[in-house]
């Protein structure tokens, strides 16, 4: 299947989307206003004529995060602007100006775009996780520092995960944000640790081919949420 996305970086992309061992995968074919549908589709089938190869990943600079990556924050911003004003509409460009906002320490602007693109395209988990992203950090960008408003990020990280179940990304991001509490500390008393030992094993199930990787925070979450012995019983049974 070929359709519009978002790299991480915020800029849209054709991609496709397959299933291997039951897992959901996808691979960026190209920037979307660069190729047409037909294109996409050409590049989609070149793709599956690779062998099986491992992926072939074809990215696209979007020029505001590029000129933010040189430091030049002005022009970067400019050109997020720009794009909105030729499609104010398409929720994507307001996810990439809430992502160079946030990077530049921008917070309230940030969670105002993000909000903007969740309502213009309330079915994106995408624009959702960018406002569960920008909502970790407060008025002035500092990851979970004082004010941050921890339960808007948290709802917005469940919706982002019902609209897109298989995003290992939501996922995690959504455990190790019920890692702290409303104040930023971390395992803390009044942490959500039994949601994010939850959140920690279903991952296990959902990402099976890296199940390992979830195994040090599963076990410092059950830690600290005094679950010592199965702590320990997880600890003896690893290889």
């Amino acid at each position: 299947m070929a359709l519009t996305d978002t790299l991480p970086s915020g800029s849209r992309s054709w991609r496709y989307r397959y299933r291997f061992n039951g897992k959901l995968e996808k691979v960026s074919l190209g920037h979307w206003q660069r190729y047409s549908l037909d294109d996409a589709l050409t590049l989609r089938k070149a793709v599956l004529e690779e062998d099986r190869k491992d992926y072939l990943l074809i990215y696209a600079d979007q020029a505001g995060a590029k000129l933010l990556a040189e430091g030049k924050v002005r022009e970067a911003l400019a050109t997020d602007r720009a794009l909105i004003a030729l499609h104010p509409s398409d929720a994507m460009h307001h996810v990439q100006m809430s992502s160079a906002l946030l990077r530049v320490g921008l917070g309230e602007q940030a969670q105002k775009e993000a909000r903007l693109a969740t309502t213009l395209d309330p079915k994106s988990s995408t624009a959702f996780s960018q406002l569960a992203t920008a909502l970790e950090y407060n008025n002035i960008g500092v990851f979970v520092g004082n004010g941050f408003d921890r339960q808007a990020a948290i709802e917005a990280y469940r919706k982002a995960k019902q609209l897109d179940p298989e995003d290992v990304g939501v996922r995690t991001n959504l455990a190790l944000l019920y890692e702290h509490n409303s104040q930023g500390d971390r395992y803390a008393e009044d942490a959500s640790l039994s949601n994010a030992i939850r959140e920690y094993r279903e991952l296990k199930d959902v990402d099976k081919s890296v199940a390992t990787r979830y195994e040090d925070n599963l076990l410092y979450a059950m830690f600290y949420n005094r679950q010592c012995h199965v702590a320990a019983r997880l600890c003896v049974a690893q290889p």
